[in-house]
């Protein structure tokens, strides 16, 4: 009998122990960090933030950051994309690194930001405590020129001017190359920096769009520098200050007196307009986003070799029927939106195309984005 009652205890104790096991497991994992997880409220902040979605950006306040931050209205400039650079987990919290892209629609310029997000916990959901940033760098139009600013630089450099845009170029969809046109340079339209802000996407203004990507150098390299070769700095040739010496009959610095080394030449578009571009994560690729005629379509390019990408994309939805517009890059992928055109809004077997895609960057794959 002695036995039988010590065999219930002894059971009675492993059993107890284990379910303690158990509810120490389970307090355990609701108080661990995953930083996954803060790596994506982050990435969902920005998304929103690109969309002026200001509503769910607030949810994703803490309590004590919610209240500081003041009501928000649209902002002047726009979020073309961002990616992630470092994520650094200190216990239940964390500091998230991203470089964000911004363009002003209205005007030629762009800027390379570095956000700081500092994400925690709180009753169990991840939350953002505090955004901090700083300029990387940022490019603007100057009268006919392109100028260009690294984080705290007192003076700023001439990047490039029209001087330095090509007078034709064939187009890429131009096979043969029999036909090169003459190069719109009206001026400057839209530009993009990268996300390391270590190159930058250009398009002209007029009938004949040109795009190009310029690598931007180290602006402190060309300080102290003679006066070909473009630089900068005291005795310099380039900066704010020698382009308003230069009088207002003058537009242009010298084509040598720029810190752009070279151009990279991306495509012409004949009567079309330059909308928007975009360069995916590893910076190897461009997408440009154009409006011709009544219909808005958009093109993606190798950079290096300026090798046309998106033939499954022209395949699939034809430019006579749909409109499409560049959302974002992914690290995999090229996000964009179809929508048809007014005389095929009833028709079915373009209706069906209606929505968000996604470009593959690997595999050049088109497939329904999810999201």
């Amino acid at each position: 009998m002695k036995k039988i009652i010590c065999f219930f205890i002894s059971l009675f104790f492993i059993f107890n122990l284990t379910g303690c096991v158990k509810k120490k497991d389970k307090i355990t994992n609701v108080n661990e960090f995953e930083i996954t997880k803060a790596n994506k409220l982050v990435e969902s902040y920005i998304k929103y933030y690109m969309k002026n979605d200001f509503t769910s950006m607030d949810y994703m306040y803490s309590k004590d950051f919610k209240s500081k931050v003041k009501k928000q209205n649209e902002p002047s400039l726009k979020i073309t994309g961002y990616k992630i650079m470092d994520s650094t987990e200190m216990g239940t919290k964390a500091n998230i690194k991203a470089n964000v892209i911004s363009v002003d629609e209205t005007s030629p310029y762009s800027s390379t930001d570095v956000y700081t997000f500092k994400v925690k916990k709180e009753k169990g959901a991840y939350v953002i405590d505090s955004i901090e940033t700083n300029n990387e760098k940022e490019v603007y139009i100057y009268k006919r020129s392109l100028m260009v600013r690294a984080r705290d630089e007192a003076m700023s450099n001439v990047l490039i001017n029209l001087r330095g845009i090509p007078e034709y170029y064939f187009q890429k969809s131009d096979i043969a190359n029999i036909d090169k046109l003459k190069v719109s340079k009206d001026g400057f339209k839209n530009i993009n920096l990268s996300y390391t802000g270590d190159n930058i996407a250009i398009s002209t203004q007029g009938a004949n769009a040109f795009v190009a990507v310029c690598p931007i150098t180290d602006l402190q390299q060309q300080s102290g520098g003679s006066d070909q070769g473009g630089g900068g700095g005291q005795g310099g040739t380039s900066g704010v200050s020698q382009i308003e010496g230069m009088g207002s009959t003058q537009d242009d610095l010298q084509p040598l007196k720029v810190s752009a080394q070279a151009l990279t030449a991306i495509d012409v578009y004949k009567d079309s307009e330059v909308q928007k571009m975009a360069f995916s994560r590893d910076e190897k690729n461009i997408a440009v986003q154009y409006k011709s005629g009544d219909g808005t379509n958009f093109k993606i390019y190798a950079i290096q070799t300026g090798k046309p990408l998106s033939e499954n994309i022209e395949k699939r939805f034809q430019k006579e029927k749909v409109d499409l517009k560049v959302n974002m890059f992914d690290d995999e992928n090229l996000i964009f939106e179809s929508s048809p055109k007014d005389k095929y809004a009833n028709d079915y077997s373009v209706k069906k195309l209606a929505g968000m895609w996604k470009w593959n960057i690997k595999t050049q794959k088109v497939e329904r984005q999810n999201e």
